[in-house]
């Protein structure tokens, strides 16, 4: 594969931003004028981290001197599917170069010392969520001349009053199961009580239609617990389909394909109001049990002890700072998320969907970039590609945009002689709703809980050397994902240095075309001819689950 050259862009061209995040951001008072709006929107979730993402990109920008070196510039075009890049010249100082590790790092030491004087918490609903918000205000107000405004949503509260209790009697052998190691909650699902073991029945070919339902085994799924397999739907598909055919508790089981993340228990987020208890097994106590329950001669059932509760809503300030002046119409949108554990999912979901709320206008919102997880200790280079997202399902106008900004990215990592990994689109962040609507999307992603192979680290360790290793093999991109021990201590920062450069240059890139529209989208035709029509009118109602190939979350 040809090394792309480097390329630095004109400072004199636009950069226009929305900034979805729970981060500490540092815009000083702009030098100049911009051609484009700016604004920066802060969907304030949990602890977050890549804080300073942004905000260096933007504070170095505005308080760079641009050189006038000359250096090259690539252009990337892309026709009958082909990627073929152009050279031209540019005189500017490259805006990756200023991008240092100590500026990056100050910002995620401040969103520590919040914590730590809130018991290690940000999550919403804390002292130390507030304390960020006001943090974040207070410094933009005081050090930029952008219009800082709070505005507030509404978010759904979830309460589980105790671990659920779960138990299996297997031709009357009692089997006691541990929470999070063997079975998890879904958020939403309601409280049980099942002190009588209740009939366990199997729903085949994964339960996603009326008819998989009818054929439950042995029993009807009326007045039974439901056993069913993760796959092909979303959980709200299955435990609506629960509830139509009158079950008393659903089960659903991991699917043991490949992944980290196909054994064990994981959670979710059903509809709230949802009328029957809902638990997710990992894939091993699933598929036991659903070799005894298709077994003749074996009796199983099951007791279900859980107490939830639906809270009322909670009021969630965000943040929106815009410039004073600019092209709203050229608007690049850009999202830095982490979610916390159990109820991080539902945040997401309704901060996502707030997003074309406190936009200005939807239409206006050109491209989205999502930099999620950036600083894992165990990292990859993860670049989101565009050629996973599931081309039969979403406006075909987005995916020439996002294949082009999966080079883009690849581009940077290519021409610093870094090594990479294209990562699926999966369904799991704000990206979602942006794809949904037609929008081109991209980003970055340095590992959660997947497990680095040996294979993945042979290969980053051959390029990267012996000074910085290929990581360890067998063990997760980031350990401590989710866990208590995620704090400033816990991030690489080569790696979340390399992330921010990559982000800067990509930005940087995007923000100084003359026409990003025409650069993203191709023309209607082209774009009909491309992928099967979208159609908006299907059953599923799980936005994050229909724009993806990964619609089993």
């Amino acid at each position: 594969m040809e090394l792309n050259k480097n390329f630095t862009l004109s400072p004199s061209a636009p950069l226009a931003v929305i900034y979805p995040t729970a981060q500490d951001l540092a815009v000083p008072k702009s030098k100049k004028r911009s051609r484009h709006f700016l604004l920066l929107l802060f969907i304030l979730t949990s602890i977050a981290l890549s804080a300073a993402t942004l905000g260096i990109i933007i504070k170095t920008k505005n308080n760079n001197v641009f050189a006038s070196s000359m250096t090259n510039a690539s252009v990337i075009n892309i026709s009958n599917g082909e990627v073929k890049t152009t050279t031209t010249t540019s005189y500017a100082k490259s805006l990756v170069d200023l991008v240092t590790t100590e500026q990056i790092m100050n910002y995620l030491k401040q969103l520590q010392i919040i914590a730590n004087k809130a018991d290690g918490t940000r999550a919403t609903g804390t002292i130390g969520f507030n304390n960020t918000v006001d943090y974040i205000h207070n410094y933009l107000v005081q050090n930029t001349d952008l219009q800082v405004q709070r505005q507030y949503f509404n978010v759904a509260s979830f309460t589980l009053e105790h671990n659920p209790i779960f138990v299996s009697y297997i031709n009357d052998i009692k089997t006691n199961y541990t929470y999070e190691t063997d079975f998890l909650h879904l958020v939403h699902s309601a409280s049980a009580n099942l002190i009588t073991p209740v009939r366990v029945t199997n729903i085949p070919n994964f339960g996603c239609e009326s008819s998989d339902w009818q054929k439950a085994y042995p029993y009807p799924a009326d007045g039974s617990v439901t056993l069913v397999k993760r796959g092909i739907c979303s959980f709200i598909d299955k435990s609506d389909l629960a509830v139509e055919h009158k079950a008393v508790a659903l089960l659903l089981y991991n699917d043991g394909n490949i992944g980290s993340e196909r054994f064990q228990p994981i959670s979710g987020t059903l509809v709230e109001g949802t009328t029957i208890p809902v638990l997710f097994l990992s894939y091993e106590v699933g598929r036991k049990l659903t070799e005894a329950v298709v077994n003749i001669s074996t009796n199983v059932s099951v007791q279900i002890n859980m107490t939830v509760k639906d809270e009322p809503f909670q009021s969630i300030a965000n943040l929106c700072a815009d410039t004073p002046t600019g092209d709203k119409t050229k608007t690049i949108v850009v999202g830095s998320h982490s979610d916390g554990v159990l109820d991080g999912s539902g945040i997401n979901d309704n901060g996502t969907d707030n997003t074309t709320e406190i936009g200005e206008r939807l239409q206006d919102y050109i491209v989205y970039l999502n930099f999620d997880m950036l600083g894992s200790p165990n990292f990859i280079f993860g670049v989101q590609d565009g050629e996973t997202a599931n081309q039969t399902t979403i406006p075909s106008r987005a995916v020439p945009g996002s294949v082009k900004l999966t080079q883009l990215f690849s581009n940077f990592f290519k021409e610093n002689n870094l090594p990479w990994t294209k990562t699926e689109f999966d369904g799991l962040s704000d990206d979602a709703s942006f794809l949904a609507v037609g929008i081109a999307t991209g980003g970055l992603f340095s590992g959660a809980d997947e497990i680095k192979f040996e294979a993945e680290r042979d290969y980053y360790h051959e390029i990267l050397g012996e000074e910085q290793s290929g990581g360890i093999a067998n063990i997760a991109h980031d350990p401590c994902y989710h866990e208590q021990c995620d704090t400033v201590q816990n991030i690489n920062t080569f790696a979340y240095t390399k992330m921010v450069k990559a982000a800067a240059y990509v930005l940087e890139y995007l923000g100084q075309l003359d026409d990003l529209q025409q650069w993203l989208y191709l023309p209607s035709q082209q774009v009909r001819n491309l992928t099967p029509p979208y159609n908006s009118n299907t059953r599923k109602r799980f936005l994050l689950k229909q724009f993806y190939k990964k619609d089993d979350i």
